[in-house]
């Protein structure tokens, strides 16, 4: 069985510490410090720890300017089941990939011969592709996705090699070869992106930076498309950032709960952030003005 963790935390930029914590493992809470009320000046941090018996949860004390995860599975309180589910957060949360390829680098022959994850800025990627290539069920995925997200007709992807075997990532067009560096910056962009959601060490978070970077508003709903596909996937969940007014129109309603609007407190330096699914008023808005135009025009901006 699969266990499903929901762990949230708040951060006071004001204070520089922990606001508040939780940690759910199906449904099931392991620790809450909202409940309780804790003086914004003590060091300390009281968390509700629910040990899994009936009658009153006992109350923890923990420092504020570090996660409560951390210092909790250290605590002699801590059962050994909810010390697994801490140590697999801590694991999950660790094992995240931050992308923003460059097209600098991804012209560039890739120094290790095969590779199982890209770099942050696509060090290896054709390293990679030459990988994911080598299992033809995993190749005509990739090929399938890359075929419609990039400009470029194209028939399949190939790997050229340098004179010590390095690897140099190619489309392919009938029987001609277009190497990486005269590929355009857009072309490499997304087939790094679309690269990435085929690695075979796929990480358990993917974020992207402005996703709408260089890409033709009919390629970036295909790309949305793809994040939505491979998160429901299971295999790994994807966080993308955008100031596309366009992405907005083509989500549904359904799309609402995992789609954020973030604003910078100008008094406090705390970002703010709530969800579509959390603003009031907004699908009878929706009805009556396209919310690409609310948020084009400023709108989001009053109800944070």
């Amino acid at each position: 069985m699969t266990n499903s963790l929901q762990y949230s935390i708040s951060i006071s930029a004001e204070r520089g510490c922990v606001r508040s914590e939780k940690l759910q493992v199906n449904g099931s809470p392991i620790f809450d410090s909202e409940p309780i009320s804790n003086h914004p000046n003590s060091p300390v941090r009281e968390v509700r720890y629910f040990k899994g018996k009936r009658g009153r949860q006992p109350h923890l004390k923990f420092e504020k300017s570090r996660s409560v995860l951390h210092q909790l599975l250290r605590n002699e309180t801590c059962s050994n089941d909810h010390i697994e589910m801490i140590a697999l957060c801590m694991l999950t949360l660790s094992n995240t990939q931050h992308l923003d390829p460059s097209p600098a680098i991804l012209r560039g022959y890739s120094q290790a011969h095969t590779a199982q994850r890209m770099g942050e800025r696509g060090e290896n990627f054709a390293a990679l592709v030459k990988t994911i290539i080598t299992d033809v069920t995993e190749k005509s995925a990739f090929v399938s996705w890359l075929k419609e997200l990039t400009p470029t007709e194209l028939d399949d992807v190939s790997i050229l090699y340098g004179a010590l075997g390095e690897s140099l990532f190619a489309l392919k067009e009938g029987d001609i070869d277009y190497p990486a560096p005269i590929l355009s910056d857009r072309t490499l962009r997304f087939a790094a992106i679309t690269a990435a959601f085929f690695q075979p060490d796929l990480p358990e978070i993917l974020t992207l930076e402005e996703i709408e970077n260089g890409l033709h508003p009919t390629r970036l709903r295909l790309l949305v498309e793809l994040m939505k596909a491979m998160s429901k996937s299971g295999n790994v969940q994807v966080m993308a950032t955008t100031h596309s007014p366009l992405i907005l129109e083509w989500l549904n309603p359904d799309d609402y709960a995992t789609t954020f609007v973030c604003k910078r407190d100008e008094s406090t330096g705390a970002t703010n952030i709530i969800p579509l699914s959390e603003i009031p008023d907004l699908l009878k808005l929706i009805q009556k003005q396209p919310i690409s135009e609310l948020f084009a025009e400023g709108w989001f901006e009053g109800v944070l």
